[in-house]
């Protein structure tokens, strides 16, 4: 007989299990073996790591050195001047740079031990710089067989040697040599003094050229030439007409020309010379190497109103070597400064020169060899900067003046409808990069005085009530 099935359910361990997992006493999961267990914490913590890591990476990526690197680009004839590149370093970090001359076993001046600093530049977000240097007008130089450049995070003590260095060699015309060096890349560049594939600076107009048969040039000869520059690398008795023979060991010549600027110009002008020579503007001295010696590079900075210039070299030779490089290019190291005569900056600048700072003061009226009315005149002052971080700008001003960054007006700069003299400061936060700085100026009578410059904040000095705004 079949037994009778009980209408009381079923024991707990007689249910039937979830298609999920089995069911046990309490209706809960299985617990997890602690071997099992152990693994997933062992990867939950390496996924952690890995994660937290990636974060780092990403965030600090700039800042890690990768293989920096620098080449040299040369300039023009008679320039004087490099182009050092730096790529590769670390974004938006201060880089110092050095120098260092290259012995000569047959110099007469005692050789530099080290490094000598160059500069400071801040490189880029990519990690990269820009930066002009003039080896030629280093001290000495003519003693040196060449110059080497070298880089350095300036808060690591890596140096990164340049792999380019300027050889003076013992041809005419001194060329860029690579070497190799650590984690570097050879690059190959064209002579730095080469004619015939550069153009000169004054690359306009023609010099005419009288030739002496002694130093002093009172002994003229027949002959006079045409020429494009200045540039005689071995001597003018290569390059003056074949008929004149001159003589190696006792010679000069003449050199002049007119040249015509269309507005104001700042020029600097450059003179290699070996023995002597003498640059005269306008009949005026600027630049007096009338004296024997080795080849040396003289420089000289002077404005010129719009207009024509009279250009006059007067040069020599008395025996040993020789060589003349003359030429010049229109340069701002500081504020680029123009002065008009009216009052609202119109027109063309009647004057445009290179000024270290801006600190003007005139208590009557303007020197005379400006040429300016007594009043009712204004000026401007221009300049590119690569700073970062909070900077105090002063501006004090007896007259009308404001001051733009990156073409935005400074609110709490601004004078140019009411003269207030009593000096003001304004803090900027300003990112990482270049920024242009303008400064603006007009008088309408009285005395003329301004003085504006920028640095750092100082917070020990300023109150709490100066604020930091985005000037950029």
């Amino acid at each position: 007989m079949a037994k009778k099935q009980s209408s009381y359910p079923l024991p707990h361990r007689q249910r039937p299990t979830s298609v999920r997992f089995k069911a046990t006493e309490s209706g809960r999961p299985p617990p997890v073996p602690k071997r099992t267990r152990r693994g997933q914490n062992i990867a939950a913590y390496l996924i952690a790591i890995g994660v937290a890591v990636g974060i780092i990476w990403v965030k600090f990526w700039d800042q890690i050195d990768i293989n920096p690197r620098m080449n040299m680009v040369a300039g023009k004839p008679c320039d004087n001047r490099v182009l050092l590149r730096g790529d590769y370093f670390p974004a938006n970090t201060w880089i110092n740079v050095y120098y260092m001359m290259l012995n000569n076993q047959a110099s007469v001046a005692p050789v530099p031990t080290g490094l000598l600093p160059e500069g400071s530049i801040l490189t880029d977000r990519n990690g990269s710089f820009a930066m002009i240097v003039e080896p030629f007008s280093k001290p000495e130089m003519a003693y040196f067989q060449g110059i080497k450049f070298a880089a350095q995070v300036a808060t690591d003590k890596t140096m990164v040697e340049l792999p380019l260095s300027l050889i003076k060699e013992p041809s005419s015309t001194p060329s860029l040599e690579a070497i190799e060096s650590p984690r570097m890349v050879r690059v190959d560049l064209p002579p730095m003094f080469d004619p015939s594939s550069s153009t000169p600076i004054s690359n306009t107009g023609h010099w005419s050229a009288t030739f002496y048969a002694d130093t002093d040039m009172h002994v003229p000869l027949p002959a006079q030439q045409e020429l494009s520059y200045l540039w005689f690398p071995d001597g003018l008795v290569s390059e003056a007409p074949e008929n004149l023979q001159l003589s190696p060991f006792s010679h000069s010549a003449r050199f002049e020309r007119i040249e015509s600027f269309l507005e104001p110009v700042n020029l600097k002008l450059m003179l290699s010379v070996d023995d002597g020579a003498q640059v005269y503007v306008d009949d005026i001295l600027i630049l007096n190497e009338k004296r024997p010696g080795t080849l040396r590079t003289k420089f000289a900075s002077i404005p010129l109103r719009a207009g024509p210039h009279t250009f006059r070299v007067d040069y020599f030779q008395n025996g040993g070597a020789a060589a003349l490089c003359f030429g010049w290019r229109e340069n701002y190291e500081g504020w680029v400064a123009r002065y008009y005569r009216s009052p609202n900056l119109n027109d063309s600048p009647d004057i445009k020169r290179d000024e270290g700072s801006i600190i003007l003061d005139w208590p009557d009226t303007p020197p005379p060899d400006m040429a300016f009315p007594s009043h009712g005149y204004s000026a401007s002052w221009d300049r590119d900067v690569t700073i970062k971080g909070e900077y105090e700008l002063r501006l004090e001003a007896e007259g009308f003046a404001r001051v733009y960054v990156d073409g935005m007006l400074v609110p709490a700069l601004n004078r140019w409808e009411s003269s207030n003299p009593a000096p003001t400061t304004q803090v900027c936060q300003l990112s990482n990069g270049p920024h242009h700085i303008t400064v603006q100026y007009r008088n309408t009578g009285g005395p003329a005085r301004i003085k504006f410059d920028y640095q750092l904040r100082d917070e020990t000095k300023l109150p709490t009530t100066h604020a930091p705004v985005t000037c950029s």
